[in-house]
Order: structure tokens, then sequence, then C-alpha cells
């Protein structure tokens, strides 16, 4: 479906902004050729039994999707998203579910409710779809769906034939597949067509974004950084060129993925100060201050990571799971003093989250706090999902260890 709004006739560049959404179009119609599921009623029963589990959520999600029941896999993708606030997969479902919907479903809230509404929706959507790669540029694609493969687009009476679009179609049908070579191989094509041009000056955003992110999955890196970089030099040259009308953060959203992918890159002396620009111009893009963590981890600068650590809740305050991750940061670096009253804020601010009992645990067996560690590590057994049975394992043996010694 398209989004709602007047039709008009668009050429040239214009595409490469509506494709982007395009690709979600028709994601409801892929099932078919997905692999054997669970009934719903056995993924209730699951989310019931492991109702702390965000990945059992999204999965529930998943299979209301398949039997087009929008507003349970609406409710039960919230749930996952509640529990796990950085679920870059469960974002990335809930940019497409809008699109999923179909036309007849807006058309009828905007006759109910009013045109607002169907705005405020898909302006929602567009929101969910960049936290989904803030969070995580390498999100699983694999439930995007499928699109139409033909070469011609129709917008009022204007017919278009654009020489990229169908093998652009075809390889984001194949990204979206999980079939990352494949996707490869054909947007590689469209990068070394002759009409391209120099800096691929031809293509669109969209051919660059995909190419970089199947690029990446497939850890080519190299060509994901090229892509992002380019991509990143347009939105500053369009930003400069129109600021009125450029979208703000467009640019610093493409700098900030370029960073991420010098990281994995490893080329840390690269990404750190890429991810720090792109903290100058966005102060609330914790992502940044998350990686910039990870980076002084791998370098085993303890003090810089827990700075970094700190200044992602500072940006990003009403995430419990950032307050967690410094607790984990601080075990790590062996401040367990500190561990232990920042994994006691996280406890009340994630009562659900099943890390944090843990963590706290082992924080205070390590501290010779015997009876705190117990009340942890029973904490933990309550609200553990079935998914962590090594770590009950674990845990049980060690409560019997505490038990024992008394």
């Amino acid at each position: 479906m398209r989004r709602p709004g007047r039709r008009r006739p668009v050429a040239g560049w214009l595409l490469a902004a509506l494709l982007v959404h395009a690709a979600a179009a028709a994601v409801a119609q892929n099932s078919a050729s997905k692999p054997r599921y669970l009934p719903i009623d056995s993924l209730q029963a699951r989310a019931t039994k492991d109702s702390n589990d965000a990945i059992v959520h999204y999965e529930l999600a998943m299979g209301y999707w398949r039997a087009r029941r929008w507003d349970d896999a609406d409710r039960a993708l919230h749930q996952a998203v509640a529990l796990a606030p950085q679920y870059a997969e469960a974002d990335l479902a809930l940019f497409k579910l809008p699109f999923a919907r179909g036309e007849g479903y807006w058309k009828r809230v905007e006759k109910s409710q009013g045109r607002e509404a169907v705005v405020a929706a898909f302006a929602a959507a567009d929101r969910y779809y960049r936290r989904a790669f803030l969070s995580n540029p390498m999100v699983d694609l694999g439930a995007l769906g499928y699109t139409d493969e033909g070469g011609d687009v129709w917008y009022g009476q204007l017919r278009l034939r654009v020489w990229w679009l169908g093998s652009f179609r075809k390889g984001i049908n194949q990204l979206f597949d999980g079939d990352y070579p494949g996707a490869h191989a054909l947007l590689s094509g469209l990068r070394l067509d002759g009409r391209a041009g120099p800096q691929y000056r031809n293509l669109p955003d969209a051919v660059l974004w995909y190419h970089g992110l199947a690029a990446a999955h497939l850890a080519r890196y190299d060509e994901a950084i090229e892509d992002l970089a380019i991509l990143t030099g347009r939105a500053v040259a369009e930003a400069e060129a129109d600021p009125i009308a450029a979208v703000p953060l467009k640019a610093n959203d493409y700098r900030y993925t370029l960073a991420t992918m010098l990281y994995l890159a490893g080329r840390y002396d690269e990404a750190a100060p890429t991810f720090r620009r792109a903290l100058e111009f966005d102060i609330a893009l914790y992502p940044a201050h998350v990686q910039l963590a990870r980076i002084a981890e791998a370098r085993h600068d303890w003090d810089d990571a827990v700075s970094e650590r700190r200044a992602a809740i500072d940006a990003s305050p009403d995430d419990p799971g950032l307050v967690t991750d410094l607790g984990a940061t601080l075990l790590r670096a062996g401040k367990l003093e500190e561990a232990s009253e920042v994994l006691s804020l996280a406890m009340g601010a994630a009562p659900r989250d099943a890390r944090v009992p843990y963590l706290a645990g082992i924080v205070a067996l390590r501290l010779g706090r015997e009876e705190a560690a117990r009340q942890a590590l029973i904490r933990f057994l309550e609200v553990a999902p079935t998914r962590f049975a090594a770590q009950i394992a674990e845990t049980r043996d060690q409560l019997h260890t505490l038990e024992s010694a008394h």
C-alpha cells in the first residue's frame, strides 16, 4: 500500500525517498514461503509461561501477524519493546505494521478519527524505523517482506521506467529473505553499472543503503563504509544547499551508522571520533555513547567505558536497560561496590529483567555478601525465562552451595 495522501507525479531522485517505505508494503503476504510455524495457541501458552521474555512476545506477535490479527500483533510487539527497549527487530516490526494493515484500514481510520490520526500513525512508524537502526544497524531484515519486482512505476497517468528499479526490488526481496549473498550480488551489480556514474550519483540513497546493509551482514565492511560515507556526504550537502527543507537528523543518522560500520570493522580510531561527531549534532543520541563504551571495553579502558555508560543514561534516562548495562560494565571493571549500587537501582527500574538479579547475585558473591546473593539469585529464578536454562541450572547449584555452607 502507499501512504495515505494525494497522488501526484514523481520523477527522478524523488523516487528514492519513497522506496525505503515501499519495500515493506507487502510483508503480510510473504508467510507462504516461510518454514512451518507454531500455532497461535502454542505461542500464547509460551508467552504466558515466559511472560518476562521479550523474544517470546515477539514470536507471538509474528504469529498474530501471519494470522492478520493486527491489533494483537501490535500489543505483543509493544510488550516486547517494554521488556527490552533496545529490541531492534520489534521496532522494525512496529514500523512495518501500518503498511501491513492495508489501505482500506487507514481509509476507515481517516473517516472515523480524522486525517491527523493517520498522519500520526505513519510518523510513529518512521520513528520506529529510525530507532531500530540506531539500536542495531545489523538488525535482522528477514521480516520486511516481498515487494513487486516489476520495472515500471505508475504515478497518476505517468509511467516511469527506471533502469535500476527491477534489480533493486529483486535485491531487497533477497535481502529481506535473509539471502545476503544474493542481495549483495544484485545491488553490487547496480553500483558497477556504467549508468551509476561517478560516486554512484545516478543511484538513489536507497540502493546504497541496502547495499551497505547487505555488505555489512557479509562482513564486507569496507564496502559498507564506502556506501555510508557517500550517503553521509550527500545528506550533508543537501542540508547545506537547503537547510530549511532538509531533514535535520538524516545526515547524522547516516554518520552514526558509518561510525558503527567502522566499529564493526575494528577501525576504532576512526569510529570513536565519528561517534563523537554524531553526538555534537544530537546530544540525545544515546546509542553513540553505548558504542563508545564498547570501544573502551574492548581496549580495557574501564574508566572511559563507565563514563560513556553513564552518559548514555543521561541521554536516555527512561531506558532501564542502560542502567543494567552500566552495572555489567562496573562488574567487568571490578568496581563491585559501584556495581552493587547501580544494580540495586536497576532492580527497581526493571523488575522483570532477569539479567539484573543474576548480575546482582554475582556481585554480592564476589563481595562476600551471601544473604544478599541468595536473595538476588532466588529473584532470578522467579523471573528468568526458560531460554536462560544454563544460567538457571548454574544458579540452582550456587544456591545449593550457599545453603550447604550453613
